[in-house]
């Protein structure tokens, strides 16, 4: 099963080295692996109640996080 994840890049609560085990675990699998790094340092970026939404960041997300299903509904 493919996997696609998605952050701000200075989110506190992302390390790059969980991020990269997660990307080498995805790939050993033989599955494909998508990371997508949006602007700024909000952990939850794509909800529009909390004060650190970003609304370009969050409608990137879900651009892509749309296509991504669509791209493994096609496949199945």
């Amino acid at each position: 099963m493919p996997v696609q994840v998605h952050y701000a890049a200075e989110d506190p609560w992302v390390e790059a080295e969980e991020v990269e085990a997660l990307s080498d675990a995805v790939g050993l699998a033989g599955a494909a692996f998508e990371e997508h790094t949006y602007p700024g340092s909000g952990h939850l970026f794509a909800d529009p109640d909390l004060p650190e939404y970003d609304r370009a960041s969050s409608d990137a997300m879900w651009r892509h996080a749309l296509a991504f299903i669509d791209r493994a509904a096609a496949r199945s």
